[in-house]
Parts: structure tokens; C-alpha cells; sequence
């Protein structure tokens, strides 16, 4: 009678330990499946933000490139700081906007307005300080050599 027990009590504890094994290897095999995800989803984000700042660095040079085209002042044009693209209203239905700043001087700050990927002349607000203002003609000679461009950033 104490065999059959001992027998018993044995399977049991087979069972349970296997069980038990059985349990830790799909939860350790779950949470691996888990940060695995996790790791995906944040190598996605890192790869997108990446490719953001590729395209808002590409657009913040076609605006420099029309800034320094298009504008003129008693200074050349040194250095640029260009915000992102707004856009207003719902889906950018009321327009779209970059704020540039020229020479890192509050006072040569101005607002464009932007249809699609190019400024629109004429479309901007200039502080009433700004010594920059339009050319009369695109001159289509300058380029952005030796022009620091940098983002924006409202502080």
C-alpha cells in the first residue's frame, strides 16, 4: 500500500514538475517574443524619425535656396534658420507657412508662405525691421555655398 502512494505521489510530482517546466519555457519564450517586438517598433520609430529629418532638412534647403535667390539686404546672407512647415487649418487647407530667420537676427525674421515645396513671392509677412527684403528678379546664380542653414527652433 505505501508503494502504490509513493508511486502515486511520484506521478504527481512528475506531472507538476513538468507542468511547471512547460509553464516557465512558453512565459520566458513569450517575453522574448514580446521584446523582440518592442525592439522592431522601436527600431521602426528610430528608422522613421530619421527619414522626417532627412525631409525636413531637404525642405528647409529648397527654402534656402529661394530665400537666398530671392531676397536681398545691406549684408549677405551668412546663416538661415528655418522652422518646420505649418499647416493651417484642417489637413493644411488654409495654407502652409515657414518662419526664416536671416543672419540670427530677431529683427531679420520673416513668415512665408508656402504653396507646396516653393515659397510664394509675395506672400510674406517682413517684421517691419527687417533690412532684407525682395529682389525684383530671381537670381538664379546663387546658391547656398558658404550659407549655414540651420532649424528654427521657438524657444
Amino acid at each position: 500500500m505505501k508503494k502504490k502512494i509513493i508511486k502515486r505521489i511520484l506521478i504527481i510530482l512528475g506531472i507538476v514538475i513538468g507542468v511547471t517546466g512547460l509553464t516557465i519555457v512558453s512565459v520566458q519564450t513569450t517575453n522574448r517574443v514580446i521584446e523582440n517586438r518592442k525592439a522592431k517598433k522601436m527600431e521602426e520609430a528610430k528608422k522613421k524619425k530619421i527619414k522626417e529629418e532627412k525631409e525636413h532638412k531637404k525642405e528647409r534647403e529648397k527654402i534656402a535656396l529661394w530665400v537666398v535667390q530671392n531676397i536681398e539686404g545691406p549684408e549677405p546672407i551668412k546663416s538661415l534658420e528655418i522652422s518646420e512647415i505649418r499647416r493651417n487649418g484642417i489637413g493644411g487647407t488654409g495654407g502652409s507657412s515657414v518662419s526664416v530667420k536671416i543672419n540670427n537676427n530677431d529683427n531679420n525674421s520673416f513668415d512665408l508662405s508656402v504653396d507646396g515645396e516653393v515659397p510664394m513671392k509675395g506672400g510674406a509677412f517682413i517684421s517691419s525691421n527687417c533690412k532684407y527684403e525682395f529682389t525684383k528678379k530671381e537670381i538664379k546664380s546663387r546658391t547656398l555655398k558658404g550659407i549655414k542653414i540651420e532649424e528654427w527652433k521657438e524657444k
